[in-house]
Order: C-alpha cells, then structure tokens, then sequence
C-alpha cells in the first residue's frame, strides 16, 4: 500500500498524521483553455465554488471598502452572505461557461487566491490566462505561485492584509 498526494502540502499532512511517505501527483488543469489578452485590465477577479472557507468574504470586505471594481463568478451556499456585504463596485456573475471563465481570466488585473488549498486550481488557471495571483502564503499556492514572477503572496488572513496588498500591487511588474 502506499499514498499518493495532489500537493507538497496533501504530502506533509499525510506524514504527520499517518506517520507515511507519499508520491505527489498535481491534478491536471487544462492549461489550453486559457490565452492571454491585449484587452485593458479593468477588475480583479474571485470565484469558484463560494463557500465559507475560501474566505471570500475578506476579499469582498476588502474590496468594498477600497471601492475597486471585482468580479465574482460561481455559487454556493456563502453566496447570499457575500451580496449582502458587497459594496456597489462588486458584481457577481453566477455559474459562467467555459468561455466566459477563460476571458474573465484573461481580462482581469489579478485573481485573488485568498484560502488554503490543498492545489488550487483557478491559480492555475490564472496563470494559463497570462494574469498575476494574489495569494494567501498556506497550502498549494507556495508550490504553483511564484512569488513576484507569476504572483505575490499576503500573509495574513485579514481584510486589512487583502487590502494593503491590493493597493500595493503593480500588475505591471508581471509579464
């Protein structure tokens, strides 16, 4: 018998609690869905599947307050929480098809990665579309982000932490 692991963390975490070694074998994203746009960068981007420990809500709480536009796509159970924190400069998409998903990458400033994750891949989707992360420096993201080529990270959890790492970013340092 052996494990097999999606991630470095996955890996450290079967270690610790079952005292065993694991491959690490990354999920498969379709990287070809994704191109990069020339389209002007107007909005950061959240989304996937909007549940409580993806905490969303800091980076609508952040977001809100700064005034900058975001765009939200996907749904779930923490959906109706998130609209009532939004402030007007924040729009919320629904489930979306693959195209739109694809362009709303493209056309984005950076997508906000604001939870620990096992892997994370709408970062890699991110990423295939050409568009910088905003990170939350835990799980799968210290593996696939690379900190000031492809993303940065913020430390920690706060709405304030989301923010000031917003205001600080300079999407054109990402090439």
């Amino acid at each position: 018998d052996f494990f097999i692991a999606n991630s470095e963390a996955v890996s450290r975490r079967i270690q610790r609690y079952y005292d065993k070694d694991s491959d690490v074998i990354h999920r498969p994203v379709d990287i070809d869905a994704f191109s990069i746009s020339d389209a002007q960068k107007k909005y950061y981007l959240i989304g996937g599947r909007l549940v409580s420990y993806k905490r969303y809500d800091l980076v609508v709480q952040a977001f809100s307050k700064l005034g900058i536009p975001l765009k939200i796509f996907g749904n779930g159970p923490a959906e109706r929480k998130l609209k009532r924190m939004a402030g007007p400069n924040i729009e919320f998409l629904g489930r979306v098809s693959n195209e739109e998903r694809s362009r709303l990458f493209a056309e984005a400033i950076a997508f906000l990665h604001p939870h620990e994750e096992d892997f994370g891949i709408t970062a890699i989707e991110s990423m295939s579309a050409g568009r910088p992360v905003i990170a939350y420096r835990k799980g799968g993201a210290i593996e696939t982000v690379i900190d000031g080529k492809t993303g940065i990270f913020f430390d920690q959890q706060t709405w304030e932490d989301i923010a000031d790492t917003v205001l600080h970013f300079d999407e054109y340092t990402f090439d």
